[in-house]
Formats: structure tokens, sequence, C-alpha cells
């Protein structure tokens, strides 16, 4: 029933013309999370290590 229910909803905003605009703002927003996540994977330690030393420069 709710599967169905989020089908039509779905259907009814990609024939809209705000529907749309406003599925590009998820798929975009999405986009921009995943990025944010990847990044955040690759660079989180050597973040954290710059940080870190910024920190104890600043309190010494």
């Amino acid at each position: 029933m709710k599967m169905e229910k989020m089908r039509k909803l779905i259907k009814r905003l990609v024939n809209e013309e705000e529907g749309l605009e406003m599925v590009e703002y998820a798929v975009a927003a999405g986009l921009i999370t995943v990025a944010v996540i990847t990044v955040w994977a690759l660079l989180g330690d050597a973040i954290a290590a710059r940080l870190t030393l910024l920190l104890n420069n600043i309190s010494s």
C-alpha cells in the first residue's frame, strides 16, 4: 500500500514542472552528499592531523 502511494507520488512529481525541479534538487543534494563523504573518507585523517597540529601550535 505505501509503496503504491510512493510510486504515484514520484510519477506525479516527475510529470509536473515543480516536481521536476524538486527531483533535480534531490539528485543534486545526493551527489553533493556522496562527494563530501568521499572526500572525507579519502582526506579525513590528513585533515584531522592538520587541525591537531594547528590547535597544538595555537595553544603553545
